[in-house]
C-alpha cells in the first residue's frame, strides 16, 4: 500500500515524506518533546514497524541531538 501510495504521489508530483520525518519534524516545530517522540517510535516498533537496525539508531541519534 505505502509504495502504491508513493507511486502515486510521484506520478502527480508530490514530495512524500516518511514517518520518522515527521516525528523528528514534530520535536523541530514543537509539537512533540523528545520523549513523546521517542515512545511513538517505540511503539511503532513493538506494533511491528520494521526498520533496519541502522536506521533505528541513526532516528534516535537524531532525535537526542535536536
Amino acid at each position: 500500500m505505502d509504495e502504491e501510495a508513493s507511486t502515486i504521489a510521484e506520478f502527480l508530483g508530490v514530495r512524500t515524506k516518511g514517518v520518522l520525518f515527521i516525528l523528528l519534524r514534530s520535536v523541530k516545530d514543537g509539537l512533540l518533546d523528545k520523549g513523546e517522540s521517542l515512545a511513538i517510535f517505540q511503539q511503532m516498533l513493538e506494533d511491528g514497524f520494521w526498520l533496519a537496525p541502522d536506521t533505528a539508531v541513526e532516528f534516535e541519534r537524531m532525535l537526542l541531538l535536536m
